[in-house]
């Protein structure tokens, strides 16, 4: 391949698989979309930890998967620079900040590329009051996402709550910040052609993340559904095998293992309402993907889904804690099923939205006017 193949190359964590993460569900969706109009490069890392020396991680190189005329590579970190300095990309895309993108900078340092970064996450705050790792993984960590910030030219954001909670922890240039969403698979928005509308069986919802994470506020749902005083099912999606317990005898829960786009899509399919009571949250892609189903959406604010969400028409948007209203809102959804299926129906419609490729219309727009200038 010649350097004129590739216009962008995209940096970042990738998976064969297609029980994904958000942050790596969306970096496999662009890159495929980008290989759907181009030859386009993804590089990885050797990431498995004691599995490959040193020299395999400075010199390496390992095909992971290939995609029509385009490639996603494992690369050691100096044969990642030979490869950028080789094929000379316009733009550089660091899609999920994994720490050896750093090393992708000096290729900055003698050419015209510009650098993209995608934020997914903020580890200032996530290491300050979601996790506990251990000093030097997050010194690394938050140096590198101070990196990334600084001296990326463009810092993609999924809401505008990601740019304004950056602007507390790091000194950024609001010109630097462009909102872009994530997206949805085709695969629901097909179930949700064929919804099944419930208007008398016990009323389902669906809450698709850990439950044990305090930041996806299931103790804020919780405590909602105490109020209840009719039968309903809540299904959480992340693991069978872990079950939390409710002092309501009127909610049923069960509990299944994370699926496929496709087994998830199907899933979907007899379920009425789904939620997200986060109180950090940039924008669920897999509430997006149950909205292109035509479940009904009700989400806080802070996810960036909400953006698209109008009360009482195509869904509801409800501060953090307030389980009344949270309470309310599936108490009327329960007795008044043909408000269900209108709002469904209008929920469905953020497919033409959200579509992939529409989507990577935007990225393209942006990687044109970068290039341009």
């Amino acid at each position: 391949m010649s350097g004129k193949d590739y216009k962008v190359i995209y940096i970042g964590k990738y998976s064969s698989a297609e029980i994904l993460t958000g942050n790596i569900k969306v970096a496999k969706r662009i890159f495929q979309e980008s290989a759907g109009r181009r030859r386009t490069l993804f590089i990885e890392y050797f990431f498995e930890g004691e599995k490959y020396g040193y020299f395999k991680k400075f010199f390496g190189r390992e095909t992971v998967e290939k995609f029509k005329d385009s490639i996603v590579m494992k690369y050691g970190i100096l044969r990642m620079l030979l490869v950028l300095i080789k094929h000379k990309p316009r733009i550089v895309h660091i899609i999920i900040a994994e720490r050896f993108a750093v090393f992708s900078f000096v290729y900055k340092m003698f050419s015209r590329a510009k650098f993209i970064f995608s934020l997914h996450g903020i580890h200032k705050y996530e290491y300050e009051y979601l996790m506990k790792t251990k000093k030097f993984f997050r010194w690394k960590s938050l140096l590198a996402e101070k990196y990334f910030l600084k001296y990326s030219d463009l810092i993609l954001c999924l809401s505008d709550d990601s740019g304004k909670m950056i602007k507390s922890y790091y000194s950024v240039p609001d010109t630097k910040f462009r909102l872009v969403p994530n997206g949805a698979d085709e695969v629901f928005h097909k179930s949700g052609i064929n919804r099944k509308y419930n208007f008398s069986k016990n009323l389902k919802l669906v809450f698709i993340s850990d439950y044990n994470r305090p930041e996806k506020g299931f103790v804020f749902l919780k405590d909602a559904l105490e109020k209840i005083d009719f039968v309903l099912e809540l299904y959480i999606i992340n693991d069978k095998n872990d079950k939390p317990v409710t002092n309501n005898k009127n909610i049923i829960i069960h509990c299944v293992d994370k699926m496929p786009s496709d087994e998830l899509a199907k899933f979907l399919t007899d379920k009425d309402i789904i939620l997200c009571t986060s109180n950090y949250e940039h924008f669920s892609v897999a509430f997006a993907e149950a909205m292109a189903s035509g479940l009904v959406p009700v989400t806080t604010r802070v996810n960036g889904a909400s953006r698209y969400i109008q009360n009482n028409v195509n869904g509801f948007v409800i501060d953090y804690g307030n389980k009344y209203l949270l309470s309310d809102i599936i108490c009327n959804l329960d007795k008044n099923r043909n408000i269900l299926k209108e709002i469904s129906e209008e929920s469905s419609k953020i497919y033409e939205t959200l579509r992939w490729d529409k989507i990577f219309d935007e990225y393209e727009l942006i990687y044109n006017s970068m290039i341009s200038k």
